[in-house]
């Protein structure tokens, strides 16, 4: 089998490799790499090690230097990973979700309301007016108020 793999050289030192199955590697001036797959994937390979990849139905993937993902659907949701674990997703409506390693939530909703949700399940509940409620574990709620009134409702609702 003959192998057809062409660099051709750019005056301006760039790169192009073509592959036989259609893969095409692009080495920029600054060692910036492009690589488009046979499925018209795509990876950007920066100088500082950067890489994002595009996917086929526009799904991008951008991972750090220090291994911080991010990636960004479609429909504009990202999700971003960090080194430890903790992930960030916002969602095209601008809520965003964050949960961390000890997986610990944390959502932000649109109009600035936030929803913690602790490991033992306790949800912590703070609205735009700093109203909080708090709702353990044995369903006890606890809610406080601007003003800092306090309103316990047990599980007997007493």
């Amino acid at each position: 089998m003959k192998d057809t793999t062409r660099l051709i050289r750019m005056k301006d030192t760039t790169r192009l490799i073509r592959m036989k199955d259609t893969t095409r590697l692009i080495r920029m001036k600054d060692s910036t790499r492009l690589i488009r797959m046979k499925d018209s994937t795509r990876l950007i390979r920066m100088k500082d090690s950067t890489r994002l990849i595009r996917m086929k139905d526009s799904t991008r993937l951008i991972r750090m230097k220090d291994s911080t993902r991010l990636i960004r659907m479609k429909d504009s949701t990202r999700l971003i990973r960090m080194k430890d674990s903790t992930r960030l997703i916002r969602m095209k409506d601008s809520t965003r979700l964050i949960r961390m390693k000890d997986s610990t939530r944390l959502i932000r909703m649109k109009d600035s309301t936030r929803l913690i949700r602790m490991k033992d399940s306790t949800r912590l509940i703070r609205m735009k007016d700093s109203t909080r409620l708090i709702r353990m574990k044995d369903s006890t709620r606890l809610i406080r108020m601007k003003d800092s009134t306090r309103l316990i409702r047990m599980k007997d609702s007493t």
